[in-house]
């Protein structure tokens, strides 16, 4: 909220299950000429959050393990909330690709 307050682009990213590890996570991502992360609370640059290495080897053909950024538009796609895999009604888009091509 804080960065569309500024007038600056930005989205909920997250995942709902590590590949090859527990847990999940979310992040944010800010529109800069094209997307880029960041921690929520990390003091990191851009696109270098602690979380990259592990975005990075998503595994691309099981849904729990790749990438989502929240939409507010209407999509195909859904993001898969950990504490509810039955909720389908979260419109987002798959990121997957852009993390697992930054290897």
């Amino acid at each position: 909220d804080a960065c569309r307050a500024c007038c600056l682009p930005a989205r909920l990213v997250g995942v709902a299950a590590w590949t090859g590890k527990r847990g999940n996570h979310t992040w944010v991502e800010v529109w800069d000429n094209g997307w880029h992360f960041l921690g929520a609370s990390e003091s990191e640059k851009l696109d270098e959050g602690w979380f990259a290495a592990d975005a990075a080897k998503a595994n691309t053909h099981e849904p729990l393990n790749q990438l989502y950024a929240s939409s507010w538009k209407r999509t195909a796609v859904h993001f898969p909330l950990v504490w509810d895999v039955g909720i389908d009604w979260v419109s987002a888009v798959a990121v997957t690709g852009r993390y697992v091509a930054a290897r």
